[in-house]
């Protein structure tokens, strides 16, 4: 049997290793850090002594490759799908509106804005695939703009479902990719229902996915940095490791941050199309904060706030068996956030907590946590579209994966399962294998 080798254990490589396992390959999975899952893993907090993810992650009804995924590694249990496609947004000092279906009945709006956004709507379900994938070279604020939709129509409707899936406000996001999360959620029934990890992120994918290898003979290596490539002609013969260790491989799948491809490229590489486009990726930060209260401060699972720093707020106790009070506010595009001081961060979110959630100003808080991520997705700006390479490179032996590969979906979970099953075909077609049927769960 072939040694096909996976660098990366964040949801692309345990995917991509994954199939290569259930199709008879024996694959070894190279991870830099103590535990897999990329940035999808929980952690102990010491000084706490809670167990809390890096990140807030939800999935949606249509997250099909994961969702089928996560049954496969017997995962089907660790989320909950929400029953209907509806957020309750807060608006402070106005309550609480619901978002879902059409914004004819969103009252955070005007009656004018609300028959804007739905003519802007039906707008973009008239789009073509082709007129869709060519407005890539436009911000999503552009279309909007010439869609009728009015600054705070952007604001309290549009940005908040554009950051929290591009991790870019609508203004500097890919008309293209933003048009493509509309039509995939909003526009599609029952599509934008919410899935909640009922679990840590460690247990919702990457323990059973570790599990799953064990099984089929796979192997998960952690604390294993690859630092160099091999080559023999224009093909991969081996992975160079810290510590002088070189791994023999007739296929390789790099299943890194694009960021971070240049670490382990040998130079004749670095100048290939996938690699250079690869480079000249940017990245987006994202900042969550987790909030430890002396009792539960939200009605709701989850509450998107308006017009405030807050963004979204998720109550991760009672939903996912930490203590009653703990709650975590995800800051998308955190630019502004990155850059501050932790302790900076956490006093002012848990005092907008206190300004806008009643249950928090009238709670003690016990403890905070602010988790960074500076390079947390690619960022979809215009032109980025044409940047995303699929999973081959030119050459032999040597494959690609990643959420910023060409998946058509943004910076997700989904993204990120989908490019690693992706990169599996491809191996397998090559090593002669016969490829799972896509569609099979």
């Amino acid at each position: 049997m072939s040694r096909v080798v996976v660098v990366g254990a964040g949801l692309a490589g345990l995917a991509c290793a994954t199939e290569l396992a259930e199709a008879g390959h024996v694959p070894l999975v190279l991870e830099a850090a103590p535990r897999a899952g990329g940035r999808v893993h929980s952690f102990l907090d010491r000084a706490n002594g809670l167990e809390l993810d890096n990140g807030q992650h939800v999935l949606l009804a249509a997250c099909t490759a994961l969702r089928a995924w996560l049954a496969r590694l017997g995962g089907r249990g660790h989320y909950r799908l929400e029953r209907l496609a509806r957020v309750p947004v807060l608006l402070p000092g106005q309550g609480v509106s619901w978002l879902g279906g059409s914004p004819l009945a969103y009252r955070h709006l005007s009656l004018g804005e609300r028959v804007r956004a739905a003519a802007a709507l039906a707008a973009a379900a008239l789009l073509d695939e082709g007129e869709r994938r060519r407005l890539d070279a436009v911000s999503f604020g552009e279309w909007l703009s010439a869609h009728g939709q009015s600054e705070r129509a952007v604001r309290r409707l549009w940005d908040p479902l554009v950051v929290a899936t591009l991790n870019l406000p609508s203004s500097r996001a890919s008309a293209a990719l933003a048009l493509f999360v509309v039509r995939s959620g909003l526009l599609r029934p029952g599509a934008a229902r919410l899935g909640l990890p009922r679990v840590g992120l460690s247990r919702l994918a990457p323990e059973a996915a570790q599990a799953f290898l064990g099984r089929h003979g796979g192997e998960v290596r952690l604390r294993s940095r690859v630092v160099g490539l091999e080559l023999a002609g224009h093909r991969v013969r081996a992975l160079l490791l810290a510590g002088g260790e070189v791994l023999a491989s007739e296929a390789c799948v790099l299943a890194l941050p694009h960021h971070r491809l240049s670490r382990v490229l040998p130079p004749p590489l670095v100048g290939l199309a996938p690699f250079r486009q690869a480079a000249q990726l940017e990245t987006s930060p994202i900042v969550n904060v987790h909030l430890v209260y002396d009792r539960p401060v939200l009605e709701a699972r989850y509450l998107a706030v308006l017009e405030s720093p807050l963004q979204w707020v998720f109550a991760r106790g009672p939903n996912a068996g930490g203590p009653p009070g703990l709650v975590t506010v995800s800051l998308s595009a955190a630019d502004r956030w990155v850059r501050l001081p932790a302790s900076e961060v956490q006093e002012a979110i848990a005092r907008e907590a206190a300004r806008v959630l009643p249950g928090a100003a009238r709670a003690r808080l016990l403890n905070a946590l602010v988790v960074k991520e500076p390079h947390a997705t690619y960022a979809p700006a215009p032109g980025a579209e044409r940047l995303r390479s699929g999973p081959r490179t030119g050459v032999g032996g040597l494959y690609l994966a990643g959420a910023w590969t060409a998946t058509g979906w943004p910076a997700t979970m989904e993204g990120a399962v989908r490019s690693g099953l992706a990169a599996a075909r491809e191996v397998l077609r090559d090593l002669g294998s016969v490829p799972r049927a896509p569609g099979r769960p």
